[in-house]
C-alpha cells in the first residue's frame, strides 16, 4: 500500500485502501486522515465518502454520519449505499421511532435503485417486524435471503417471524439455519484470527 501511495500520492484509491486497513485496526483517526485526503483528491470517489462517515458511525457521531451520508445522497443520487447507510445510522440514533419514516423511504429508494440490495430488504424487514406487519416483514426477509441465502441474522429475523405468526416448524427451521450459520461464522473468525502454522 506504501508502495502503491509512492507511485501515485494524487491517486485517491490507495488512499480510501489505507483508510479501510485503518479502520479495521481501530486505528479511527488514521482513517479519517486517509478518507479525508482522498476525498479532496478526488471529490467523485464514493468510497471515500462512504469511509468518511463510517469513520463517525464507530466514533459515536451519528449525527455527523447522517449529514455525511445526506451529503453523499446529494452527490452521489444513483449510489444505493448511501440510502441503505443512511437509514441504518437512523434506525440507529436515539430518535429512531421519530425517523422510521425518513429511513424507510431511504430503504425504498434504496432497493428502486438495487433490487437486490440484501441489507436494504433485511433493514425493511426489521422495520416491518418492528410495527407488527408480519407478512410484510417475511416477505422482505425473503427477499433478502434470495440475494445473500447465508446471512445468519436475515436467517434469525425470519424465525422470529414465524414465531409469531405461530408457524413453529419453519419457526425452528430458520433457528437451525441461523445457528449454524453463525457456528461456521464464528469458527472462520477465529481461524482468521489463529497464527498461521510453520510450512
Amino acid at each position: 500500500m506504501d508502495r502503491a501511495l509512492a507511485i501515485a500520492p494524487n491517486d485517491a484509491r490507495p488512499w480510501v485502501w489505507k483508510g479501510n486497513v485503518a479502520l479495521r485496526s481501530n486505528a479511527d483517526q488514521a482513517a479519517m486522515e486517509s478518507y479525508t485526503h482522498a476525498s479532496e483528491l478526488d471529490r467523485s470517489n464514493a468510497e471515500a465518502v462512504l469511509g468518511v462517515a463510517a469513520v463517525y458511525v464507530v466514533t459515536g457521531r451519528g449525527d455527523a454520519a447522517i449529514a455525511e451520508y445526506r451529503d453523499g445522497i446529494a452527490r452521489f443520487p444513483d449510489d444505493a449505499r448511501f440510502y441503505v447507510a443512511c437509514a441504518q445510522t437512523l434506525l440507529a440514533s436515539p430518535n429512531s421511532p421519530v425517523l422510521q419514516t425518513e429511513a424507510k423511504n431511504l430503504l425504498e429508494k434504496a432497493v428502486k435503485l438495487a433490487p437486490l440490495s440484501a441489507e436494504a430488504h433485511y433493514q425493511l424487514g426489521q422495520l416491518a417486524l418492528q410495527q407488527n406487519r408480519l407478512t410484510d416483514a417475511e416477505r422482505q426477509f425473503l427477499l433478502s435471503l434470495q440475494s445473500e441465502p447465508d446471512r445468519s441474522k436475515t436467517h434469525f429475523a425470519l424465525s422470529l417471524v414465524y414465531r409469531r405468526l405461530g408457524r413453529t416448524d419453519d419457526a425452528t427451521k430458520q433457528f437451525a439455519i441461523y445457528q449454524d450459520l453463525k457456528q461456521a461464522e464464528e469458527g472462520g473468525m477465529t481461524t482468521a484470527m489463529a497464527p498461521a502454522a510453520n510450512p
